[in-house]
């Protein structure tokens, strides 16, 4: 309820959840509740703006280490990835994803891993390591497609092709585009769409078709 506040503009809401949530788990007498409320304090933090969150990072994931709770070490590890990441560290954003990744590989739970390696590529990219990020990405959406979630396989997919453009493949970018098209048109996602006409749009620029690219970047979701 916090995250979704948040997204939709709710920030008073956000932030009115977000303290019951704390006085709830400060209140806890059973210990699981005290371990998870640590957990999300950082990830509220990051919600509302905060940027001195490494010492929460620390707190909450000694909470949780130790106990059955992956899930939630998952989460601290890829938050605190993109955390590091936001902040110019790229070697600590690789390493709290790389971890993300043996935790959730140890649980079986095949999704946390394909969003975690997603999380690898990202920083790896940062890192100018395009071979490294390509080869996170595209296990992550092999993975992905494994489980049926079909959006974050498409988001994977566009990463791989936004390396295929930058190494000139243009072939393979189009390629990519298409089948990400397919399944935008198939289940009505405009932000796919949008993302399609984004990338395709750069992919015009790249080739000299300057009007058909301003085209796309108007109207992303309308690009063939």
């Amino acid at each position: 309820m916090v995250w979704l506040n948040y997204m939709s503009g709710r920030y008073a809401g956000a932030g009115a959840l977000t303290e019951r949530h704390r006085a709830v788990w400060r209140r806890a007498r059973i210990p699981v509740l005290a371990v998870l409320g640590r957990c999300y304090d950082p990830l509220h933090a990051m919600l509302n703006g905060r940027e001195d969150l490494e010492q929460m990072f620390v707190t909450a994931d000694a909470a949780v280490a130790g106990t059955d709770l992956y899930w939630e070490r998952v989460v601290l590890q890829t938050k605190r990835s993109m955390y590091c990441l936001r902040h110019g560290d790229a070697e600590g954003a690789r390493g709290h994803a790389l971890t993300a990744v043996d935790v959730a590989t140890a649980a079986d739970d095949a999704f946390a891993r394909a969003w975690s390696l997603t999380l690898c590529g990202n920083a790896e990219e940062s890192d100018g390591h395009r071979g490294s990020a390509r080869r996170r990405w595209t296990e992550a959406a092999a993975v992905f497609g494994s489980v049926g979630a079909r959006i974050r396989w498409a988001y994977a997919v566009l990463r791989v092709g936004v390396l295929d453009l930058a190494e000139g493949d243009h072939v393979a970018v189009e390629r990519r585009l298409t089948d990400v098209h397919r399944l935008a048109d198939e289940i009505g996602a405009e932000d796919l769409h949008a993302a399609v006409g984004n990338l395709r749009g750069v992919l015009m620029l790249h080739g000299g078709r300057l009007s058909d690219a301003e085209a796309a970047f108007r109207r992303p979701g309308r690009t063939p």
